[in-house]
């Protein structure tokens, strides 16, 4: 394997670079990072299943946005206790899942850390390695996590409206024309266009990224793109989607579905821009038009779908 005791060179950087090629490989491509998840908590699908169970239509369907703003924020703080623990706890949780048949490099540089104290500087630059590669790891989980969140919101809203998978829904519904979309209205086979009567795009945080989604959404009646734009889980704002991308969505009659509480925040300060009050007329009459609540979508679906 590697001589880690060649960290401590003056030309260290050289030999550092097949170390980190050879630990990337086995913690990414191998998927030890996802193994370790896994071990973490391998009730996660589960209890995300259970969350999205929970969220009933009470005395009003108009109360589904709180609730479903309070599912996402759970969704985020699963995810981010899960992150955490891997981003702060990485080498005792590599020294219990690698071994030397299917992880040798792994294994032999969790064993140098743990066996050399008194190659400090080694331990430190390896220790480093291992953190970059975890770090690069983990964010692009969390970009893939964040897919994962809104899909899941979308199920969630679908669910409590009385709609069912498979039955009035179906999610990755490929389209002839070379698209892929998260769900279609009603539950049809691939390369059924002429059938779709609803198709939704979802993303959890969008600014301009937003006329990616708008690509998905080809074929069928009605067209929406749930955006998590709002929540308190997310990291955008309504204000984030441009104006261009505004006009873009009204001139292919695509809704938003978007938090109550954040269309009304928006509606509030295009008025109270009094400077700009007459160029965002259109961007307001969009968003009062356009721009549906979380409820307002389900009592759609419900009245349509179920």
């Amino acid at each position: 394997m590697f001589n880690y005791k060649e960290l401590e060179d003056d030309n260290w950087i050289h030999f550092s670079e097949p170390i980190y090629v050879a630990l990337k490989k086995e913690l990414q491509s191998g998927g030890l990072i996802k193994k370790i998840k896994t071990n973490i908590d391998p009730e996660l699908s589960n209890k995300i299943n259970t969350l999205i169970k929970s969220i009933k239509i009470k005395n009003n369907i108009f109360e589904l946005d709180d609730q479903i703003n309070d599912f996402a924020s759970d969704l985020l703080k699963i995810n981010n206790e899960i992150t955490s623990l891997i981003y702060y706890d990485y080498l005792k949780l590599l020294e219990l899942r690698s071994n030397q048949e299917t992880y040798p490099a792994t294994s032999s540089a969790i064993i140098f850390i743990k066996e050399n104290k008194d190659y400090a500087l080694q331990i430190s630059r390896l220790s480093a390695i291992i953190s970059r590669i975890i770090n690069e790891s983990l964010n692009q989980a969390n970009k893939s996590n964040a897919g994962t969140a809104i899909q899941n919101i979308v199920k969630a809203t679908l669910m409590a409206s009385g709609l069912q998978s498979g039955l009035n829904y179906r999610e990755d519904y490929k389209s002839n024309k070379s698209v892929e979309a998260n769900f279609v209205f009603p539950a049809i086979p691939d390369y059924c266009d002429n059938e779709v009567e609803a198709i939704l795009a979802c993303q959890m945080s969008s600014n301009d990224r937003i006329k990616l989604a708008s690509e998905e959404l080809k074929v069928g009646k009605l067209k929406f793109i749930f955006t998590g734009n709002g929540l308190d889980a997310s990291s955008k704002r309504l204000r984030n989607i441009s104006d261009p991308i505004i006009k873009d969505l009204y001139s292919k009659n695509i809704k938003l579905i978007c938090y109550n509480k954040e269309i009304k925040f928006e509606i509030n300060r295009i008025k109270n821009n009094k400077k700009n009050i007459d160029k965002q007329s259109n961007r307001l009459l969009f968003i009062k038009e356009n721009v549906y609540s979380i409820s307002k979508f389900a009592n759609l679906m419900h009245k349509n779908f179920s």
